[in-house]
């Protein structure tokens, strides 16, 4: 189907959705089953959300454009027990149209996994207790998230132990990343399962949120990299608050320290983030809102010194922080050990009930120099999202975004995959690159 069918098709279905009165639906779950005079209540869960992805290959490199549909569809079952057990299953399937090049014969589904297997036992103080494969996040997934946009998501293979009552809320939870008994090998000795070494996460977190205006939380994360001879810990402190209506804002600081071995070098690691967030929606006719923003993660300007000052972001959501187009998505990988200073803002409002516009700009720059480009800024990038929800359980969504280089960031060449870690800098001018989307979201 050429590309301009593809667009109008999806366009002419979120015109249509968009017109669709919004219905009063009752509260709680859609369908819920009760057993044994309600000891057992079954809620089935059902998600489907196509996305037609279109962008000019996201690698600055002529004749690359990009159109392909992309869809995620769960199916889970939540089974709550005697008012203190919950278990849930969800299994997912993520495909791209037409990777199965044959109708018939191509039923393997590749996209196919278990998203979520766990068990949940709750007591009245407050405590609970969860074992499994699990979605787990951090306040605003600046460190570990679920990175709920891409269609696959993260989840873990975790224990995890909290307390929510009251004016506090903390958690513990260790997540078992990398298994060296569980290391597989193919015939061509290619790692097919677990890992030649041991990796393990171990996190901790506590909030109080006595007041409204100042809720402090303590964040520490250890993580061991076995194949990288790698012990870290991340250290922090997150701040948020609404000291009154319409009025938010949020700072946080992290430091990294502890070692680790490349290439046979031992390093001492010693990094960091800070970022603040400060906004105001109006509480006047369509909301109108300003949000400003500065994030700032250590880089290394020498690989010589035996000191690795990169800021990792461990298991973020970073597509909610430097930009739509994912092009600083994986850090450090994708800044080349620079580090990154984000300065921007949004501008927002709604035009109709249900309905949200905003418009971002991202203003880019290393954190340290490249040495061989004698420049820090890599470029701006504005990305527009317009959402609207239908009700409840219906969302469609459109988003524009495009990313302007400057001479730090006209630079990357050299593949078609758009994963910019294999990047080179490089002093020519490049065109802007554009990116967007167009999203149903029917969740039960």
């Amino acid at each position: 189907m050429p590309i301009f069918s593809r667009k109008l098709l999806l366009t002419l279905t979120l015109a249509f959705m968009t017109a669709l009165p919004a219905p009063a639906l009752a509260e709680g779950p859609p369908l819920a089953l009760e057993l044994a005079d309600g000891d057992f209540v079954l809620i089935p869960h059902l998600q489907y959300r196509p996305r037609f992805v279109v962008h000019t290959g996201k690698n600055f490199m002529d004749g690359d454009t990009y159109h392909a549909f992309h869809q995620r569809a769960r199916l889970g079952l939540e089974v709550k027990a005697w008012d203190w057990v919950q278990a849930k299953i969800e299994l997912q399937d993520v495909r791209v149209w037409g990777e199965e090049t044959n109708t018939l014969g191509d039923f393997s589904a590749d996209g196919f996994d278990l998203h979520q297997a766990y068990i949940t036992m709750t007591c009245p103080v407050g405590f609970f207790f969860r074992i499994g494969r699990q979605e787990i996040n951090f306040d605003n997934q600046r460190l570990i998230g679920a990175v709920g946009w891409s269609n696959q998501a993260r989840s873990f293979d975790a224990i995890h132990l909290g307390y929510n009552k009251g004016d506090f809320e903390s958690n513990l939870f260790f997540a078992l990343l990398g298994e060296k008994d569980a290391f597989k090998q193919d015939a061509a000795g290619k790692t097919i399962k677990g890992s030649p070494e041991d990796v393990n996460l171990l996190a901790f977190r506590f909030k109080w949120r006595g007041l409204a205006a100042f809720r402090p939380t303590l964040v520490t994360i250890f993580d061991h990299i076995g194949p990288k001879d790698q012990n870290r810990a991340t250290l922090g402190l997150f701040i948020d608050g609404n000291p009154f209506a319409g009025f938010k804002y949020s700072a946080e600081f992290y430091y990294q320290l502890g070692s680790n071995t490349i290439k046979g070098v031992d390093n001492d690691i010693a990094a960091m983030l800070a970022a603040v967030r400060v906004g105001y929606v109006a509480q006047v006719f369509m909301k109108p809102g300003l949000t400003v923003f500065l994030d700032y993660l250590s880089g290394d300007d020498d690989n010589t010194d035996n000191k690795h000052k990169v800021f990792d972001t461990l298991f973020a959501t970073n597509h909610k922080f430097y930009g739509f187009m994912d092009f600083f998505l994986n850090i450090p990988v994708h800044t080349d050990g620079y580090g990154i200073m984000d300065i921007g803002g949004r501008a927002q409002f709604s035009p109709l009930e249900g309905m949200l516009v905003f418009v971002d700009f991202h203003h880019f720059e290393q954190a340290v120099e490249d040495p061989q480009q004698q420049t820090k800024t890599l470029g701006n990038e504005v990305d527009v999202l317009v959402r609207y929800k239908v009700n409840k359980y219906l969302s469609a969504e459109a988003v524009y975004g495009a990313f302007i280089p400057k001479l730090g960031g006209s630079l990357r060449k050299g593949t078609k995959t758009g994963s910019l870690g294999a990047y080179k800098w490089s002093a020519f001018g490049k065109e802007t690159e554009h990116f967007g989307y167009l999203q149903l979201n029917l969740a039960l």
